[in-house]
């Protein structure tokens, strides 16, 4: 740091400052001339002082509390944002015990614009945001997020551009897992129901899964995936039933909403057919067998990485992004008995 301060003709002390992200006392260009040098100088923060130095700051601060990381949820136009709570709630817990304080922000037409997002993020001296993003790609024009000033995680894996870090539960893996139990199980003609628009935000996960366990069936054992946007068990769960009247599968993956309808099925045509969610809700967990995604590890992954940029006062589109998959566990249920 010295060499830094000594070759740009500033003290340590501005060096330091500037290293960390900037601050009052070190005017904006004075930071990019002495991060350019220090760039061009080979440095690197020593990552076991940096450590020490936030256990330090941490104890000077109130409640143990470092600063406030924003979890943003884009909205557009006509959506709801509730699908984006059981992400904070898991990062909350994880940016607590790393010292942050997490807070949720809204984006959108019938929220705050992004451009006064970051202005409030900025008063606030915020560095990095977590991303909930299944609906990024909806957000142009002015409700375009302008990337540079932050570091930045997101929830998300088909994003085509820009490309950032991301990090989510592995759904191809999940609706593998389910597939490959209920075959040891004995089960042989699964179907999975999906809805082409949530296979769409996972990356095609669904339909990847499902080619990868055709090419082990028999032909008399592949039953086509219900892919129909319409198949939502709460309105439309005629859908549902048709599709299990002409397919006559003898065990179905889905989302846990989907078991009352499969269970009507077996009713009305006297038989048993299994049942495995590839994405299991933690109060169904011994009820249902599925796959429970690892959320509490994915959540701290994400915490870290995050605070990882922060220390290290890296910001805006990464060269080279990072792309992470958590993997789930099975967990056995009634719904699942074996034939």
């Amino acid at each position: 740091m010295q060499m830094i301060a000594d070759a740009c003709g500033v003290s340590r002390n501005a060096v330091s400052v500037a290293l960390r992200g900037g601050g009052k006392n070190v005017s904006e260009a004075t930071g990019a001339r002495i991060r350019a040098k220090a760039e061009e100088l080979g440095y690197t923060r020593d990552p076991e002082l940096s450590r020490l130095a936030r256990r330090l700051a941490q104890n000077k601060t109130k409640g143990g509390v470092r600063g406030e990381i924003p979890f943003l949820v884009p909205v557009p136009k006509g959506y709801q944002p509730e699908s984006s709570l059981m992400y904070q709630g898991m990062c909350k817990d994880a940016a607590r015990r790393m010292g942050y304080q997490l807070e949720p922000y809204f984006c959108g037409p019938d929220f705050h614009s992004p451009k006064r997002v970051q202005q409030i993020w900025r008063s606030r001296g915020i560095r990095g945001v977590l991303m909930f993003s299944p609906f990024l790609e909806e957000m142009t024009g002015e409700w375009a997020i302008h990337w540079d000033a932050f570091s930045w995680v997101l929830f998300s894996e088909t994003m085509n551009t820009p490309m950032f870090h991301r990090i989510n539960w592995d759904f191809k893996a999940s609706v593998l897992v389910c597939y490959q139990k209920l075959r040891e199980k004995g089960y042989r003609r699964i179907g999975l129901i999906m809805a082409d628009g949530y296979d769409s935000k996972i990356g095609h996960g669904g339909t990847a899964a499902t080619a990868i366990h055709h090419q082990y069936c028999k032909p008399t054992e592949r039953v086509p995936r219900l892919s129909s946007n319409d198949a939502s068990p709460q309105t439309k769960p005629s859908v549902i039933e048709k599709w299990v009247e002409r397919s006559q599968p003898d065990a179905v993956i889905a989302l846990d909403d989907v078991l009352p309808v499969i269970q009507r099925c077996s009713s009305k045509t006297n038989t048993t057919l299994g049942f495995a969610s590839f994405r299991l809700e933690k109060e169904h967990a011994g009820l249902i067998a599925g796959v429970m995604p690892g959320f509490e590890t994915l959540a701290k992954t994400a915490i870290e990485l995050l605070v990882g940029q922060m220390d290290h006062n890296v910001k805006g589109i990464p060269k080279h992004p990072l792309l992470t998959h958590v993997e789930g566990e099975w967990m056995e249920g009634p719904t699942a008995p074996g034939i």
